[in-house]
C-alpha cells in the first residue's frame, strides 16, 4: 500500500511539472477553437513532457547503475593478486589487469594462449597434475610454481584453484587465484641462512632425532614447544613428526604447517643434515599471510548475493574470534545506521536501526580505520549495547562509495583484549573494499527496481490514456468526414437552390445597370427591389472595379464561373459569394445583356477554414504522440496515409505515393504472414484487431509498431473501408525484453546458489561425520579403556567414567543427526520415496502429532540430481509446521498423477493470512517461502499455499510431465 502511495504521489508530482514545462512552451494549441481536438492534443503534449521526465530519471538511474558496474570491474581488475580463468586444457579464458601485470603481456595477447607456455619447464607436468585434480576432484587445489614473465624474468607463484560447471553438472572450466610468493619464498631461504645462527634467529629453529626428540631448540622454538605442551626433550607436535618421518622415508626436503593453540600459524621446512643423523626445522610466522590467504579465497568464492553481507559478518566472527560482529548502511546524513548482517555469540539477530551518537562506530565514520585493542567500555560509557555485553576490545571501518562518500561500516568486538590489532585492521581493509562494493551495486539495484516499477506503471497508464485518445482522434476523423460530406451535400443543395432562383438572380444591362432582382438578391444586397433596379451593378460589391471585369469577361466568353465577390449591404455586412453569369439574347439573337447569380459562400469558406485547422491539429498531435493514421478502401485497395505514419516508416510522403505493395513489403518477412492472417479475419469476423509486428523502415531499421484498426461495411453488409492507428512501441518492447532478461538471469542465479548451498551442505556433513565423528568414537574408546584399567575401589571415578561415555554417546548422535540433516544420504542410497518416508517417520518420533504418510514410488519420475529439491521443499514444510503451526494432525501425500507429480502437506494448525505474508518485506517473511518457490521452478513446477487463520495450512507442489517437466 506505501509503495501505490509512493507511486502515484510521483506520478502526481511528474504530472505538475509537466504542466508548468508545457505551459512555458506557449504552445498554439491555447489558440484553437475545437475544444475537444486542444484537450486531446494537451494531454498527448504533457504525456510527451512525462515520458522523457521517466526516461531521464531512468537514464540517471542507469548511469549510477553503470558507475557500480564499473567500481565492480576496478574490484576484479586491480585486486592485489592476479584471476584467471582455465579451461580444460589450460587456455587462458580471462584474465585480470594484475594477472597482465603479473606475466607482462597485454590482455590481448593472453586471450585464448596456453598458460603452460609462461611455466618453467620443470614445473609444468606440476600444472596439468594441478589441473586435473581441480577438475577431477571438483574441490579447490593448490601447487607451488616458477612462472616465466615476457621479459625473461621470472618469480615463485602459488595457485588456488575451484571448478565451477556449466550448470549442467559438468565441470567445464576453473577460476584461479595467483599469488607472487617469491618474497616468501627468499625468507624461507633466508631462514635457512639464519639457522647457521639460531639464537639470534628470531624465527624458531630446532634440530631432533630421527625419533623426533628433540636435540636442540632455540628460544622461538621453544616457546611453541610449550604451546604444545611438549618439554623441551620430549617427541615433536604430530603434525612436526609427520614430517620429520618424511623426510627420513624419501630423503628430500618438505614442508609442514601447524597452528599453535594460541592461534598462530607457523610453516617448517623440515630437511635432514647430510652425513649427520639429525633432522633440521626453519619455521616462519605465517599467520597474517594465511588469514590474508583465507580471506581473498572467502573473497573470491562467495559471489554477489543476497547473504554475502551475513556470509561476511560469520566469517569475521570467526577469523578474529570476536563474539559480535555488525554490517551497517548508512543514513541521515551519517547519523543513523541500519544493520545488514548482525553476528552474535554464533547466531545471527534482527537487523535494528540506531544513532551513531556516543557509539564508537561514531567515531569509525570518515576514517579508514578506527581501533580500540582495549577499555571501549570505559571510553564510551553510554553505549548500551557495549555495557551490557561487557565488551573489551572494537575494531571498526568505513565502507566508502565509488564517488569517496562513506555509505556504511563494519564494526567487530571482542569480549578480550585484542592481542594483535594489526591482524583485524588488516582483514578489515581488505574485506572493506568488496563489502562497499556489493552494499553500493545493492542500492543501485534497488533503486533501478524501483525506477522501473514506476516507469512500467506509467506506460502502462499512459498505455491506457494514448488507446483512449487513439479512439478519440479516430471519432474526431469521423467527425470530419460527416463534415465533408455534409458540406457536399450542401454545394448539392446550392446548386438546386439556385436552379429555383433562390440564390440570389439579377439581370444587367450592357451599360451595367441592374434590370431586375430576384427576393434572395433582395436580401444579400440590403436594399428593396425598386432600390436595386437601375442601381450600377459594380456599386453591389466591395471591389467594383473586379466587379466590372468579370462583367466585362462575360461578353467576351459568353459566361463567367465561379468569380468570386463579396456583395456589401448598407448596414456593413459582407457576404462571400461566387459570381456566376452567361449572355442572354432576344428573339433576333442579339445580347441584351447578363443574367448574373451570386452563390453566398460565407458559410463554406468557414467551414473550410475550420477543417483546415482541425486537420492541422490532428498532424500536430499525431507528430508529437509518434502516432499515425491510415485509410483503406478495400474495394478499390486505395490507401491514405498521414503524414506521421510516413515518417514512422521512413519515408518522404511529399515525394511518393503509398501502395498496397510498398507497405507490405515494409513488415517484417517473418511478422508478414502473421499481419495479412490477422487482416483478412478481421475482414471476415467484422472485428477490430490490435496486434504488434515489427516492421524495416526505408533506412534499414527495426522498428515494433502497435496496429489498431476498424472496420466498416456497406449496407449489405460488404467491407467498405477499414480505418486505423499505428504506434510507435519499440522503446516498450525493448523496456519489456530487459526485464525478461533480467528475471531469468535472476532465476538462473538462484538455481546456482540452491546448488552451491547443497554441495556445501554436503561437504560440511562430511567433515562433520568424519572428522568429529571419528574423534567422538576415539574419545569413547579411551573412556572404555580408562574406565576397565581402574581398580575396584574406584567406583566414583568409574561412575564418571559412565557418565562421560553416556554424554559422549549423545554427542555422537546429535552429530550424526546434524550430518544427516545437512545431506540426506538415505536419499542417494535408497532413493527419494525411501527418503520421504524417513523423514516423515523422524518428524513423527521427534514431535508429538498424528502424521499420516500416503506416498507412492516417484524414483523413477524425477531425475535423481533434481530429486534433493522436492526433498528439501518437504522438509522446509514440515520444519515450519514444527515451529510454527501448533499442529495436532498432518497429512502427506505423494501421488503420480496422469499429468506428473503432485506432493501435498496439509495441517489443522494455527494457520496465518497468505496475503498479508506476501506484503511483508524479505527481512520479516524469512526466506523459507521463497527458496521453496525457488526450487519448485527448477524442477518446473509450481508452489500453492493455501492458509486461514485458525483453518490450518495446505501445501501443492506440483511436477509436469512432458517437455519443460521435471520427469
Amino acid at each position: 500500500m506505501k509503495k501505490n502511495k509512493s507511486v502515484s504521489g510521483k506520478v502526481h508530482a511528474h504530472r505538475e511539472e509537466a504542466e508548468q514545462r508545457l505551459a512555458a512552451k506557449g504552445t498554439a494549441a491555447e489558440q484553437r477553437t475545437d475544444v475537444d481536438a486542444r484537450l486531446a492534443i494537451h494531454e498527448l503534449q504533457v504525456h510527451q513532457i512525462e515520458l522523457e521526465m521517466q526516461n531521464e530519471e531512468l537514464r540517471r538511474v542507469q548511469a549510477e547503475l553503470e558507475g557500480s558496474r564499473s567500481r565492480y570491474s576496478d574490484l576484479y581488475d586491480f585486486a592485489p593478486v592476479g584471476y584467471f580463468t582455465f579451461d580444460q586444457r589450460g587456455l587462458i579464458l580471462e584474465v585480470n589487469l594484475t594477472g597482465t601485470t603479473l606475466l607482462g603481456v597485454e590482455r590481448s595477447a593472453l586471450s585464448k594462449r596456453p598458460f603452460v607456455l609462461f611455466i618453467a619447464p620443470e614445473h609444468q607436468d606440476a600444472f596439468y597434475l594441478h589441473l586435473r585434480q581441480v577438475m577431477q576432484t571438483g574441490t579447490q587445489q593448490t601447487c607451488e610454481i616458477r612462472l616465466i614473465r615476457k621479459d625473461g624474468t621470472w618469480f615463485h607463484a602459488q595457485l588456488a584453484s575451484i571448478a565451477v560447471d556449466d550448470g549442467e553438472q559438468n565441470t567445464s572450466h576453473c577460476r584461479t587465484v595467483v599469488i607472487d610468493i617469491t618474497e616468501r619464498k627468499q625468507a624461507e631461504a633466508e631462514a635457512q641462512s639464519l639457522a647457521r645462527f639460531p639464537e639470534e634467529n628470531p624465527h624458531p629453529v630446532m634440530r631432533v632425532t630421527g625419533e623426533g626428540g628433540v636435540l636442540y631448540a632455540n628460544r622461538p622454538a621453544g616457546d611453541i614447544l610449550t604451546a604444545f605442551g611438549c618439554a623441551a626433550a620430549g617427541p615433536l607436535p604430530e603434525a612436526l613428526l609427520q614430517g620429520v618421518r618424511q623426510v627420513i622415508a624419501e630423503g628430500q626436503t618438505c614442508e609442514r604447517e601447524i597452528t599453535v593453540p594460541a592461534g598462530r600459524v607457523f610453516s617448517f621446512i623440515i630437511a635432514s643434515s647430510r652425513g649427520v643423523e639429525h633432522i633440521n626445522l626453519y619455521g616462519r610466522d605465517i599467520t597474517e599471510h594465511k588469514l590474508v590467504e583465507d580471506a581473498q579465497s572467502f573473497l573470491l568464492q562467495c559471489g554477489f548475493n543476497e547473504n554475502f553481507f551475513e556470509s561476511l559478518a560469520r566469517y569475521l566472527a570467526e577469523k578474529l574470534h570476536m563474539h559480535y560482529v555488525c554490517i551497517d548502511q548508512l543514513h541521515g546524513d551519517c547519523l543513523i545506521a541500519k544493520t545488514l548482517a548482525i553476528y552474535c555469540d554464533g547466531k545471527f539477530e534482527d537487523n535494528v536501526e540506531y544513532t551513531l551518537k556516543d557509539t564508537p562506530c561514531g567515531d569509525v565514520v570518515g576514517k579508514t580505520i578506527c581501533s580500540f585493542p582495549k577499555d571501549v567500555c570505559r571510553l564510551f560509557p553510554r553505549d548500551v549495547v557495549l555495557q551490557e555485553m561487557h565488551a573489551e576490545s572494537y575494531v571498526g571501518t568505513t565502507l566508502w562509495s565509488s564517488r569517496g562518500k562513506p555509505i556504511g561500516l563494519i564494526a567487530v568486538i571482542g569480549l578480550q583484549q585484542l592481542p594483535n590489532p594489526g591482524l583485524a585492521e588488516s582483514l578489515l581493509k581488505l574485506v572493506a573494499v568488496r563489502a562497499a562494493g556489493e552494499l553500493e551495486r545493492r542500492q543501485a539495484g534497488e533503486a533501478l527496481r524501483r525506477a522501473k516499477d514506476e516507469l512500467e506503471l506509467r506506460v502502462q497508464e499512459r498505455t491506457a490514456e494514448l488507446a483512449h485518445a487513439n479512439e478519440l482522434l479516430l471519432e474526431e476523423i469521423q467527425e470530419h468526414k460527416r463534415k465533408k460530406e455534409a458540406l457536399q451535400a450542401a454545394a448539392l443543395y446550392a446548386r438546386t437552390l439556385l436552379e429555383a432562383n433562390l440564390d440570389p438572380l439579377v439581370t444587367i444591362s450592357r451599360e451595367g445597370k441592374i434590370m431586375d432582382a430576384n427576393l434572395a438578391a433582395e436580401q444579400a444586397i440590403g436594399l428593396s427591389r425598386e432600390l436595386i433596379i437601375g442601381s450600377d451593378f459594380s456599386d453591389c460589391f466591395t471591389e467594383p472595379i473586379k466587379a466590372r471585369t468579370g462583367y466585362e469577361q462575360v461578353f467576351k466568353q459568353g459566361f463567367v464561373r465561379d468569380y468570386p465577390l463579396a456583395i456589401k449591404s448598407p448596414s456593413g455586412m459582407v457576404m462571400d459569394v461566387l459570381y456566376n453569369a452567361t449572355v442572354f439574347k432576344n428573339s433576333a439573337g442579339e445580347v441584351e445583356g447578363v443574367l448574373a447569380s451570386a452563390r453566398d459562400i460565407s458559410v463554406r469558406k468557414r467551414i473550410e477554414r475550420d477543417l483546415s485547422q482541425s486537420e492541422l491539429r490532428l498532424k500536430d498531435a499525431q507528430k508529437i504522440a509518434h502516432l499515425g493514421s491510415w485509410e483503406w478502401e478495400v474495394n478499390s485497395d486505395e490507401q491514405r496515409w498521414s503524414e506521421e505514419l510516413y515518417r514512422i516508416f521512413g519515408y518522404d510522403p511529399h515525394k511518393m505515393a503509398m501502395t498496397h505493395e510498398i507497405s507490405f513489403n515494409a513488415i517484417h518477412p517473418e511478422d508478414q504472414d502473421y499481419v495479412t492472417r490477422m487482416v483478412w479475419e478481421a475482414l471476415e469476423t467484422n472485428d477490430d484487431y490490435n496486434i504488434d509486428f515489427r516492421v524495416i523502415r526505408a533506412d534499414g531499421a527495426m522498428r515494433f509498431l502497435n496496429s489498431q484498426a476498424r472496420l466498416y461495411r456497406d449496407n449489405q453488409g460488404r467491407p467498405q473501408r477499414m480505418v486505423g492507428s499505428v504506434l510507435d512501441i519499440t522503446d516498450r518492447k525493448n523496456i519489456e525484453r530487459e526485464l525478461q532478461e533480467s528475471e531469468q538471469q535472476l532465476r538462473r542465479l538462484t538455481a546456482e546458489l540452491l546448488i552451491a548451498q547443497e554441495a556445501e551442505r554436503k561437504r560440511i556433513a562430511g567433515e562433520v561425520h568424519d572428522e568429529l565423528g571419528q574423534s567422538l568414537t576415539v574419545l569413547k574408546l579411551r573412556l572404555r579403556t580408562i574406565e576397565k584399567q581402574l581398580l575396584k575401589d574406584q567406583i566414583k571415578i568409574k561412575g564418571e567414567c559412565l557418565d562421560l561415555l553416556g554424554y559422549a554417546d549423545g554427542i555422537l548422535k546429535s552429530v550424526r543427526r546434524i550430518s544427516r540433516d545437512l545431506t540426506p544420504s538415505i536419499l542417494e542410497d535408497l532413493g527419494l520415496s525411501a527418503a520421504v518416508r524417513w523423514l516423515v517417520d523422524n518428524f513423527k518420533e521427534n514431535l508429538d502429532v498424528n502424521i499420516a504418510l500416503q506416498a507412492d514410488n516417484i524414483d523413477s519420475l524425477v531425475p535423481k540430481e533434481l530429486q534433493i529439491n522436492v526433498y528439501r521443499i518437504l522438509q522446509e514444510c514440515l520444519s515450519n509446521i514444527g515451529k510454527h503451526a501448533g499442529a495436532q494432525n498432518i497429512t502427506v501425500s505423494i501421488r503420480e498423477l496422469q499429468d506428473g507429480i503432485r506432493l501435498c502437506v496439509e495441517d489443522d494448525g494455527e494457520g496465518y493470512d497468505v496475503e498479508q505474508l506476501a506484503f511483508l518485506d524479505g527481512s520479516k517473511k524469512g526466506v523459507g517461502i521463497s527458496t521453496m518457490r525457488e526450487r519448485a521452478l527448477i524442477l518446473n513446477g509450481t508452489l500453492d499455499i493455501s492458509s486461514r487463520q485458525g483453518a490450518g495450512t495446505c501445501v501443492t507442489l506440483r511436477i509436469p510431465r512432458g517437455k519443460g517437466g521435471a520427469i
